[in-house]
């Protein structure tokens, strides 16, 4: 667990190793534990994962409005179900 300082420095710094590794071995031009974090949101959020997974898998409280920064959502879904809903009304042409 990371109940102390001492704890939570200790894995930080091999936190940043780790990512400083990947980055070298993916030649990526940044990578964060933002970037990480981010990026893992918004691959779950296209999964169709609830916002209140993703929230709680992030640490963030539920209902928190912090979780929908990390979220780049696709608007193409909202595309698709605002097509679905206007196909159901059956309008005439």
């Amino acid at each position: 667990m990371l109940d102390s300082y001492a704890h939570y420095r200790l894995f930080y710094n091999q936190w940043s190793q780790a990512l400083k590794k990947i980055k070298e071995i993916l030649g990526l031009p940044e990578l964060s534990t933002y970037w990480a974090r981010h990026t893992w949101a918004t691959i779950a959020a296209s999964l169709d994962i609830p916002k209140e997974t993703i929230a709680a898998a992030l640490g963030h409280e539920l209902g928190n409005s912090i979780t929908s920064i990390y979220i780049d959502y696709d608007l193409r879904k909202v595309d698709t179900a605002n097509r679905l809903v206007i196909d159901s009304l059956h309008l005439p042409s």
